[in-house]
């Protein structure tokens, strides 16, 4: 269980949770499980690999903002500057991509959600800059549309997957239901 106070095993028999003690403790704002016996997770902004196996851990050395499962490839980290990377577990290297273009205010480029889709497809949740989808074989990246307004700021929170090629994304003004098939768009808010 990732906490404020750090990392936590929970024992369902017991009813008890033990903290990780080679975790630092502090905000955890993220953890994945990679399958490999692997927990990735951000505190403070850096990333961190816990083996669970082993019990070690790993500074990586990178800041994040977010973090999402690649599955058995590697990892997806979105960054407060507007670029995500994707760490390589078999090269043990990361490469970079823009998402959000230095025309736009530092403090607005933050990415806040990544959310794979296929093996070549992401959506990407940004601060201010709402929805994106980018294919990261060929490099297209396209904004989606959740509001009308050219000019609406959408901060993405997070992203589910729904039924049918539609996923429900959660915003600051409300849930938007997007369907990748017919690209439109539904708005749920409370009245």
């Amino acid at each position: 269980m990732a906490t404020a106070k750090g990392l936590f095993t929970y024992d369902p028999y017991k009813e008890t949770s033990l903290r990780v003690r080679k975790v630092p403790a502090s905000y955890i704002s993220h953890l994945i499980n990679d399958k490999k016996e692997q927990l990735w997770f951000l505190t403070n902004g850096s990333l961190y690999r816990y083996h669970t196996g082993h019990q070690q851990l790993e500074d990586m050395k990178l800041q994040g903002a977010c973090i999402a499962a690649d599955g058995a490839h590697g990892i997806w980290i979105g960054r407060n500057d507007g670029t995500i990377g994707r760490y390589n577990f078999t090269t043990q290297s990361i490469r970079n991509t823009r998402i959000i273009g230095h025309d736009v205010p530092s403090h607005l480029r933050s990415i806040s959600k990544i959310y794979p889709i296929s093996d070549s497809e992401l959506l990407i949740g940004c601060f201010t800059r709402g929805l994106k989808i980018y294919n990261h074989k060929t490099g297209a990246l396209t904004s989606l549309p959740l509001t009308t307004s050219r000019d609406a700021s959408v901060y993405v929170r997070d992203i589910v997957e729904g039924e049918s090629g539609q996923y429900w994304i959660a915003t600051e003004s409300g849930i938007y239901i997007y369907d990748l098939r017919t690209r439109t768009v539904q708005h749920l808010q409370k009245k």
